[in-house]
């Protein structure tokens, strides 16, 4: 016997595997890992574009959504920047939705290539603004996990030296050392008396 596989409906919509598709291209699966793929088998590359003429800043042109069961619960943003006049920065959003709650940002890299992990739009110092962190409400903080008998470090580097200068936590003997100019210039053990 023979099974429908494929469905165009009066209205022009593509239906696979599903006989009453709600998109232009609506595709049923029942297995993991199934979907679409692109494949290229010369030395070429795959694209998936989108492209909309939108009016105003800071709008969606396309998005990747993700929903368990019918109900949205993240999706990644690609998004027009603010130059509505040359239509010609973007940015890119990835929501987060809690139990119970709604999708909101999460991240931020933003048309100067700004990575903003919870903060949409405030005004860091032009020399330390390419990772900001937080907002104005609240605690914020970062946390560095290391193993038991490892470090965990914040290197500070320039053209040349990959560690000119650190601030390094380690784990083996609880002890913080700071450096500069590759030499250590303050050690701190758990009585908190400095050695320089």
């Amino acid at each position: 016997s023979s099974n429908e596989r494929l469905r165009i409906t009066s209205a022009g919509s593509l239906g696979v595997g599903i006989a009453a598709p709600t998109k232009l291209l609506d595709i049923a699966t029942s297995t993991s890992a199934d979907g679409i793929r692109v494949k290229s088998t010369g030395n070429t590359y795959n694209e998936i574009a989108f492209d909309a003429n939108r009016t105003s800043a800071t709008n969606h042109i396309g998005r990747i959504v993700s929903k368990w069961n019918g109900t949205l619960v993240s999706y990644i943003s690609l998004d027009t920047g603010t130059d509505t006049t040359n239509k010609d920065d973007g940015q890119i959003r990835f929501f987060t939705s809690a139990s119970g709650g709604s999708n909101l940002e999460s991240l931020r890299i933003d048309s100067g290539g700004s990575v903003r992990i919870a903060n949409t739009n405030f005004s860091a110092a032009g020399n330390a603004d390419e990772l900001i962190l937080g907002d104005t409400s609240g605690n914020r903080g970062i946390t560095i996990v290391s193993g038991n008998t490892g470090i965990s470090a914040l290197f500070f580097a320039d053209d040349g030296q990959t560690n000119i200068g650190s601030l390094v936590y380690e784990h083996n003997t609880d002890q913080m050392r700071m450096t500069v100019k590759g030499n250590q210039v303050m050690r701190l053990d758990h009585t908190s008396v400095p050695t320089w």
